[in-house]
């Protein structure tokens, strides 16, 4: 049913005062920054940072202490990029974490615990933080304070007891708006949610003021789920298995497509190619194409990869890498992720993990033609491991911790432009793991390239200096442009012609006259600067 206002009873919540001057100010986010549970509205956690692409490339840069291992009263939340700046909610305060030394720079507090997890958003210079009780808190990034928070949501059912909401959802920020849901839920169901849009971009001090529109589901909430806007739609789907389209600015219904009796949607939406995409609590991967007008078009199943599926599907190049619960029930605990091909809904890779896996991919395509999954388990040691199309049978291990910093992990690996990952486990440990990426020595030019001309014999990379290859012009021809692709984009490239001095190019143009001739050399240095490579080419015009 859709409403205006919500159906379920608020109760009165002190609202902190906004702060407009210092929004002004505010840290704003770069396009490298990861600013959301999945990093980007299209929730979509794919990058071609430079990420370790085996065990020997990826060290520990800094561990942070956060809470004791065996505080259970105190929950952890998952955390964002924004600028240097790390965000993690830590019980009833928001951590402000220098990602490059892993020093506390502040500590917000906030206006009540989180839930046993929370997943923060950025948008608008604050922080968004999910609360206990159905709330959302909105922190302030230049004086780390709270400016607002949402009022609290109660359920009476139809006993008359009174249920509160939890915020387990994934929040999406988008044009000044926030996306979130609710749920009433135990261990194994939940029983209601709501689905509310907030004006974050309003100065107010009056919080409920920024209810744009509201859903309240009666029949399920959203459990670790949430949306995506494609076009003019909010697409969300949750516990009641129905994947529902919203206008963004009104609220209003635009189309449902339920996926069938007892399948739950635990999975946060994803926006690819005009599709949005997510798992089942069944382990199946769902692909649904989105209509100009919001409504669904055309949707297809995956084959059954997973006994249960709560992650998130991080997509490369058509390939879907999603986890979950093996199969083989002979032992519950074990785990599986897979890469499954959009266009036919196939899996294409399937790797058995040592345990079950809660933790959503993060894709790094920096490898072209073997993108890479990063992931942790949910057992311990809590580590990080991956799998690639061309890796083996058994999940590479990055990372594990030992100790007292070894635990279980749920948690979902996050990166920065340097190639840094960064994620927590139920130690009450962060982790940041730095790329140990040696520079490369490669100094070939691979290919050659002119706009005019013949060249009189075939370009070889491996021709140095004072081997040389020959281009002619004709004797209509009076220039041609000289062009060098570097096998490394890493490595620098010098160019001159005879006579000249080298200048930092990778194009040329060379003037000749009728029956004349001269050299163009080529210099290509490598990345470290311990390898250089000398080219020669002489052009000549016919008379």
């Amino acid at each position: 049913m859709f409403t205006s206002h919500t159906t379920a009873r608020l109760k009165t919540c002190v609202v902190l005062a906004a702060c407009a001057a210092s929004l002004l100010s505010a840290t704003v986010a770069q396009a490298a920054d990861w600013t959301s549970f999945r990093g980007s509205n299209t929730n979509n956690a794919v990058t071609v940072a430079r990420t370790p692409r085996k065990a020997s490339e990826a060290s520990l840069k800094w561990t942070l202490t956060l809470k004791d291992s065996a505080d259970w009263e105190t929950s952890m939340g998952d955390p964002i990029i924004v600028g240097s700046r790390l965000y993690i909610p830590v019980g009833n305060t928001l951590r402000v974490v220098n990602k490059d030394t892993g020093s506390t720079e502040a500590t917000a507090a906030l206006p009540g615990a989180i839930d046993y997890t929370s997943r923060p958003v950025y948008g608008n210079g604050q922080v968004f933080v999910p609360l206990s009780e159905g709330r959302v808190c909105a922190i302030s990034t230049t004086t780390n304070k709270a400016l607002w928070t949402t009022p609290s949501i109660e359920t009476t059912d139809t006993e008359n007891n009174t249920q509160t909401h939890q915020s387990l959802s994934t929040p999406l920020y988008v044009d000044g708006k926030l996306y979130v849901g609710t749920t009433v839920a135990d261990w194994t169901k939940s029983y209601r949610g709501e689905f509310t849009c907030f004006d974050v971009s309003k100065e107010t001090t009056d919080a409920a003021s920024r209810i744009v529109w509201n859903y309240d589901n009666t029949s399920s909430g959203y459990y670790w789920s949430g949306a995506t806007k494609i076009g003019t739609a909010i697409v969300v789907a949750g516990d009641d298995g129905v994947a529902t389209s919203f206008d963004a600015a009104t609220g209003t219904i635009l189309d449902r497509k339920p996926m069938g009796a007892s399948i739950k949607v635990r999975s946060t939406v994803v926006s690819y190619n005009g599709h949005a995409i997510f798992t089942t609590n069944d382990g199946r991967l769902f692909s649904v194409a989105m209509n100009s007008d919001g409504t669904f078009g055309k949707g297809a199943w995956s084959a059954r990869f997973a006994k249960n599926s709560t992650t998130t599907p991080a997509i490369y190049n058509n390939l879907a890498f999603v986890g979950g619960q093996n199969l083989d029930t002979s032992s519950t605990n074990k785990g599986v992720y897979c890469a499954i091909n959009l266009s036919t809904m196939e899996i294409e890779r399937r790797v058995e993990t040592p345990a079950n896996s809660q933790s959503s991919a993060l894709v790094s395509y920096a490898v072209p033609g073997n993108p890479l999954a990063y992931f942790s388990q949910n057992n311990n040691p809590g580590g990080v491991y991956g799998i690639s199309l061309q890796s083996g049978t058994s999940p590479i291990t990055f990372f594990e911790p030992t100790g007292q910093q070894a635990n279980y992990c749920s948690s979902s690996i996050i990166t920065d432009s340097a190639g840094t990952l960064y994620y927590a486990n139920d130690s009450g440990t962060l982790f940041a793991l730095k790329t140990t990426i040696g520079k490369s020595n490669d100094a070939r030019i691979k290919s050659m390239g002119k706009t005019r001309g013949a060249w009189s014999s075939k370009w070889s990379s491996g021709r140095l200096n004072p081997k040389y290859t020959r281009l002619t012009l004709s004797s209509k021809q009076s220039s041609t442009k000289i062009t060098a692709a570097r096998s490394n984009s890493k490595a620098k490239v010098y160019m001159h012609t005879s006579g000249k001095s080298w200048k930092k190019t990778s194009s040329l143009t060379v003037k000749l006259s009728k029956g004349k001739k001269t050299s163009v050399y080529i210099k290509c240095v490598s990345e470290d600067g311990k390898k250089t490579c000398v080219y020669r080419i002489i052009v000549s015009r016919k008379k």
